[in-house]
């Protein structure tokens, strides 16, 4: 996902999340990429409907689960606009699954802290998850 951190006069990038999920645990093992027919700008990404639910047929055969999305912002320290919020909550809807929640974490143009925000969300609201402001150097075990 730092990989597809958004610079000057590019366009957004986001991708679906899956995981493996036990009775303990959700283990996020796969954050797609941007697919072909997804819509970029320099303010908005939306995912292709057609094209995400397909991978996510195909994942689910594997034993993985979609549990959310990620995509990047144009600021340092993004925050989730309300279409953002509308489009996760939307997902988490329509959605066939037997989650509380989807994850969703957006990408800001600062390495890691609060360059970061990771939420849950469904149709009732949003709970940020990631408040840490400490810096994650490139190569480390933090």
């Amino acid at each position: 996902m730092y990989q597809n951190r958004q610079g000057f006069l590019h366009d957004e990038a986001g991708g679906l999340l899956f995981a493996t999920i036990s009775p303990q645990s959700l283990h996020i093992v796969e954050a797609t990429t941007p697919r072909p027919k997804d819509r970029r700008g320099g303010s908005f990404f939306e995912v292709d409907l057609a094209s995400a639910q397909a991978t996510i047929n195909e994942r689910h055969q594997h034993g993985l689960h979609y549990v959310g999305e990620w995509h990047t912002h144009p600021e340092y320290l993004p925050q989730p606009s309300d279409r953002d919020r509308k489009t996760i909550a939307s997902a988490h809807v329509k959605s066939k699954h037997q989650l509380e929640a989807l994850l969703m974490i957006i990408v800001g143009r600062k390495f890691a802290g609060k360059g970061l925000w990771v939420g849950l969300h469904n149709a009732k609201g949003s709970l940020r998850l990631c408040e840490s402001d400490q810096s994650v150097s490139k190569g480390s075990n933090k």
